[in-house]
């Protein structure tokens, strides 16, 4: 009997970046492999109410399961007054 070969998905780090720079609030992101895990490095402006959970949940609706980062990190960057 002849078996089923599963090709796992590729996660493309780049898509799911580019995806995090469109999201208001965003100034920066970095998305990376790290011991096998999607990561993601966040920078947002300081009056942005991101949480990790947020993020991971946008990238799952809108990207799926293999581009969804498993850890994000926040940079908050504060507005400077003129």
């Amino acid at each position: 009997m002849a078996r089923a070969v599963v090709i796992p998905r590729k996660a493309d780090p780049k898509l799911t970046e580019t995806y995090l720079l469109n999201l208001v609030g965003v100034v920066d992101a970095s998305v990376f492999w790290s011991q096998g895990d999607l990561n993601a490095h966040v920078t947002v402006l300081g009056d942005t109410p991101f949480e990790s959970v947020d993020v991971q949940r946008c990238c799952m609706e809108d990207l799926g399961l293999h581009q969804t980062p498993r850890n994000v990190t926040f940079d908050v960057r504060l507005s400077r007054a003129a």
